[in-house]
């Protein structure tokens, strides 16, 4: 398929949630499948065939896309979620593998000749994730869902590919717990003190999941060892997913919310 066809497919499969639901672009090889099989496209290798879309289109292609639907004020989806797939198929790669030379797979993954470098990946794919996030709240108010990658950081370890990272960590078995423990949320296992830093919001949300899983309730094996590990790039990114699933961030014409939190800088 080429990138049009690829863009409007992504845009079906994961950006139609519905008003106050999640949306996750977690576009791995897993999920591809389960994509071309509900939408029936026919694909032989949904991976590799994205792979060929995003290569033929060129990241330069990418970014004047992007220039000329910014430019256009269009309601349509964005012209490089392509793209943002694909980050997000290599750093599953790259995670699952245990191995953190993201910016030489994904350059590989793109055809590019040269390695890409973080300033133009910040150029581009972080500020595309950021726009995508917009174009959720703000020009369609949380009607298709509402982004579950805006809470990470502008700067330190999660934010150059803390976007995508965030969309692999967790599977759709794992989310399951996630609600779950969303909907029991209470004074009992998450009090929430006055925070001023975001992180420290997050990390307390995490503590409040970590009481919550250590009673009654089950935990996917995935889940467990994120919440019960030592890497702290994983629990610092579900710290960030739980921020994103409690703030209020709906339109002002909706009466009630299922988010409960507002961080407020002060």
């Amino acid at each position: 398929m080429d990138i049009d066809v690829w863009n409007a497919a992504l845009a079906t499969w994961f950006l139609s949630e519905g008003p106050r639901q999640p949306v996750y672009l977690s576009a791995t090889a897993a999920e591809l499948h389960r994509l071309n099989d509900g939408l029936k496209l026919g694909l032989s290798d949904p991976v590799e065939d994205l792979r060929v879309a995003v290569t033929r289109a060129t990241y330069s292609y990418g970014t004047r896309l992007h220039w000329e639907w910014s430019r256009s004020g269009s309601k349509s989806h964005p012209p490089w979620l392509a793209f943002l797939a694909a980050s997000v198929v290599v750093v599953e790669e790259q995670t699952e593998a245990r191995k953190t030379e993201f910016y030489i797979a994904f350059s590989n993954f793109l055809g590019l000749a040269k390695r890409l470098t973080q300033e133009e990946y910040e150029d581009s794919f972080f500020a595309w994730w950021i726009s995508l996030a917009r174009w959720l709240e703000n020009t369609h108010e949380g009607r298709r869902g509402f982004p579950t990658w805006r809470s990470i950081p502008e700067k330190g370890p999660r934010s150059v590919i803390g976007h995508p990272y965030t969309q692999v960590l967790l599977r759709r078995e794992d989310r399951r717990d996630l609600d779950a423990f969303l909907a029991d949320f209470s004074t009992e296992y998450g009090d929430l003190p006055e925070l001023t830093n975001r992180l420290e919001a997050g990390l307390h949300l995490v503590g409040a999941l970590r009481r919550w899983a250590s009673g009654r309730h089950m935990l996917t094996s995935r889940l467990r060892s994120i919440i019960e590990g030592s890497s702290e790039s994983n629990i610092e990114s579900l710290a960030y997913m739980l921020l994103d699933r409690l703030f209020d961030q709906t339109s002002e014409n909706e009466e009630t919310s299922v988010r409960r939190l507002q961080i407020v800088s002060v």
